[in-house]
């Protein structure tokens, strides 16, 4: 090698590779933020459905209390078909991300395209999420509703008998049709 010759741009392998894989990766790195940001808006969509969900069938969740389930088989219920909607959703979303893979194949580097550890993982996190979503809102309603061994309401109770008790949930919507049957009752003695 002559050592009158010039030197330029002198890097190491490493560096070369890397710059020759740099829009590779800007785009991998681009594709990742935007997978996670799905991930997050997922999951806040799947907490706010579920919750919305649950919170609309607290009216249903307090009859069945007052009618004498056990707080803990109207959770169980709840969760149930809470968590059979998830599966659902996630096995539809497994099928098609299966199905979509292959446009993403060549953007992936040391990972196969159907990683089962990523499915997986998403998967888990979506359904722990749901199960969060279904969870919460449930307890909080029969936990609303519930009654202690007593027989009174252990949380709010709009409605107080005569002797200033709070009525059980039973009572209560025996009040609440009685009060409706006497209504209708006196409409339609008004209008004959």
């Amino acid at each position: 090698v002559d050592p009158n010759l010039l030197i330029w741009r002198t890097e190491t392998m490493d560096e070369l590779v890397g710059q020759s894989v740099a829009p590779q990766r800007f785009n991998v790195a681009l594709l990742g933020f935007f997978a996670a940001l799905a991930l997050l808006l997922a999951a806040v969509g799947i907490y706010g459905v579920m919750s919305y969900t649950v919170a609309q069938r607290t009216h249903e969740i307090g009859v069945r209390l007052a009618l004498g389930a056990q707080a803990r088989a109207v959770l169980r219920l709840v969760v149930t078909q809470g968590m059979r909607l998830a599966f659902v959703g996630v096995l539809i979303g497994l099928v098609a991300s299966f199905a979509l893979t292959r446009l993403m194949s060549s953007l992936l580097f040391g990972v196969s395209a159907n990683d089962p550890l990523t499915f997986g993982g998403v998967a888990l996190l979506l359904l722990l999420i749901a199960l969060l979503a279904c969870y919460l809102p449930a307890r909080r309603a029969t936990r609303t509703t519930s009654t202690t061994n007593s027989g009174h309401a252990t949380k709010t109770c709009p409605w107080i008998d005569s002797d200033q008790k709070c009525c059980t949930g039973l009572d209560m919507l025996l009040h609440q049709a009685f009060g409706q049957f006497e209504q209708a009752h006196r409409l339609r003695k008004r209008r004959v």
